[in-house]
């Protein structure tokens, strides 16, 4: 993830065990630092982030109640000047895998499992929009003017 003259990379699985770090590479000074941690019930793999502004929200699977294994998806909000991270909003999303754009001034959420949802940033208010057509994993995501276009993937069922 990219933002303000530096590179984010948060989460991931590193030898089987999970990574909560988010670390920033300074482009200009060549150097890598931790800055901030993931809150230990977000999942470190398939995340997916957009930058509004000087923020970065990070959208992951949540784990409510680890002893229910309910998932969720968690709306993290970082702040790459503070190095502070929240958890601000849960939607109650059941899948792994997610894709995310902004446009005009919402975040715009899709799932593998069909979902199709805007998030109003301002508000911190979901709103399900018809849901596509897509049930696959691996799909990729992208805007031009005011369409959305969703593409590929993997079939689920095959």
């Amino acid at each position: 993830m990219g933002h303000a003259g530096s590179c984010f990379v948060i989460g991931g699985i590193h030898q089987g065990q999970r990574i909560t770090d988010i670390e920033e590479y300074n482009v200009k000074k060549n150097i890598w630092r931790r800055v901030a941690s993931l809150p230990p019930s977000v999942h470190t793999t398939y995340l997916s982030c957009v930058t509004v502004g000087n923020m970065i929200y990070i959208f992951a699977v949540f784990d409510q109640q680890e002893s229910l294994q309910e998932h969720e998806l968690a709306i993290c909000l970082f702040n790459p000047d503070l190095t502070s991270i929240n958890i601000i909003a849960t939607i109650p999303v059941k899948t792994l895998q997610i894709r995310t754009f902004v446009l005009g001034k919402d975040i715009y959420i899709a799932s593998s499992n069909s979902d199709f949802l805007k998030f109003n940033k301002k508000h911190n208010l979901i709103q399900e929009l018809q849901r596509h057509y897509l049930v696959c994993k691996k799909i990729g995501i992208f805007t031009c003017g005011n369409a959305v276009y969703l593409v590929g993937g993997v079939n689920t069922n095959a």
